[in-house]
């Protein structure tokens, strides 16, 4: 197969005199497909001899056998698609009817493949293979000349890419107490890329503080008590999805927040030691 028509090209006879030939040959019937039933039929004909004379005066011919055309099927090497889809919580197949790599299909023929959508995957890590379950040729007429060939397949893989997920605390501002900050003044509310956001948890492991100091940041490896301007980063979290541990199906980044720790105001009232001196009016306070 090769999309176009084949005919019959040669007619051949064992009953010529040596040196003749049959030229000037037409046939009716041709085959461009496989499974096409015609035979080329000789119409036309001129017998020579060696010289170029027409002799086909000289012969009678008492049968013409028509010529048996046969379109065999043409090999189509298919290397499928691999595809890589971000994660989003459920298992994915592919849709799409396109392909890697096609050797083998002729000019004009156009190739769409269906792929099998059983091949589904959800997690990272989690590759299947893409089986193609079929595929469908048409030609520059529109027809299926699916065929006219047979296929060589190599499937191609589906596989998971990380969806990127930030996680960014808001730290609210607190007033001295003479007590470490608590991780419960942070809120993580600043999360973009969650997958399920209203059904998915992030379990914060590991959380770290930096105080401001003299005009630098400075590591700290206690949480913060004392008034002054403080950082928190997350460095470290699980994220949580129907009781499933999914994290590695995120591309985590963290951001941090800056937060103060305000001082505790008080009133002070002194309380005044007198001496009663003679003849004053007016007392002397001394603070101790």
């Amino acid at each position: 197969y090769d999309g176009t028509p084949l005919e019959a090209t040669s007619a051949s006879s064992n009953d010529l005199v040596k040196g003749h030939k049959i030229v000037g040959l037409k046939f009716d019937g041709s085959v461009t497909n496989v499974g096409d039933n015609e035979d080329g039929v000789l119409k036309e004909y001129i017998i020579v001899d060696g010289m170029g004379n027409d002799v086909t005066e000289n012969y009678t011919v008492s049968k013409i056998n028509g010529a048996f055309l046969t379109i065999t099927q043409r090999t189509l090497f298919i290397i499928g698609k691999s595809v890589s889809l971000e994660y989003n919580g459920y298992n994915q197949s592919y849709g799409k009817n396109d392909y890697e790599y096609v050797e083998g299909l002729v000019a004009g023929d156009i190739l769409s493949v269906n792929y099998n959508p059983n091949c589904m995957t959800k997690n990272v890590n989690d590759d299947v293979n893409l089986a193609i379950d079929s595929i469908v040729v048409i030609n520059s007429n529109s027809e299926d000349v699916t065929g006219n060939y047979k296929t060589v397949i190599k499937e191609g893989k589906l596989s998971i890419t990380p969806a990127k997920l930030v996680i960014a605390p808001t730290a609210d501002n607190v007033t001295y107490s003479n007590q470490s900050y608590a991780n419960n003044n942070l809120d993580f509310v600043k999360v973009r890329g969650l997958v399920n956001a209203f059904d998915d948890d992030i379990d914060v492991s590991e959380i770290k503080y930096r105080e401001y100091k003299d005009g630098k940041w400075f590591e700290m490896s206690e949480m913060p008590i004392n008034a002054g301007l403080y950082e928190v980063q997350i460095v470290n979290a699980e994220i949580i999805s129907y009781g499933e541990v999914v994290t590695s199906n995120y591309d985590l980044s963290f951001e941090s927040a800056t937060f103060e720790i305000k001082p505790y105001e008080i009133n002070l009232s002194l309380n005044p030691v007198s001496n009663v001196k003679k003849n004053r009016k007016n007392y002397e306070y001394v603070h101790e």
